[in-house]
């Protein structure tokens, strides 16, 4: 039997992807599975150019991002998200999400929501 405690986070995806405990738009084709979910794509570091070609595609293709206050309504009040509505998230608040991905989102016009994990310092520091 496996202990969850000693498995790795990447260890714990990889079982949730075996059992299928993913939405049903991860697994469908049909852009029709996916209108009734809002697709999240979480980053930690992105490449700049990489990034902002995918900024690009979400623009040419229509798409518009929510934030969590506006994904959270959509749930809140059981609503259909809007049709072509994702989310991006980044974790940690590394130096980039300031110098790299907020210039980007800006110029696409689109929104995101950051995840900060906060250090505590020591009066030393």
């Amino acid at each position: 039997m496996i202990n969850k405690k000693n498995i790795s986070p990447l260890g714990l995806e990889f079982q949730n992807i075996t059992k299928r405990c993913y939405p049903s738009f991860v697994w469908q084709r049909r852009a029709e599975e996916i209108r009734e979910n809002i697709p999240v794509f979480s980053f930690h570091t992105v490449e700049p150019e990489k990034f902002e070609s995918q900024l690009q595609f979400l623009k040419n293709n229509q798409y518009h991002t929510l934030t969590s206050d506006e994904a959270y309504e959509f749930i809140l009040n059981d609503k259909r998200p809007l049709e072509k509505a994702i989310m991006l998230t980044f974790d940690d608040g590394r130096k980039s999400v300031w110098t790299t991905i907020y210039p980007l989102l800006k110029e696409y016009g689109f929104k995101a929501t950051v995840f900060l994990v906060p250090r505590i310092l020591k009066v030393d520091e």
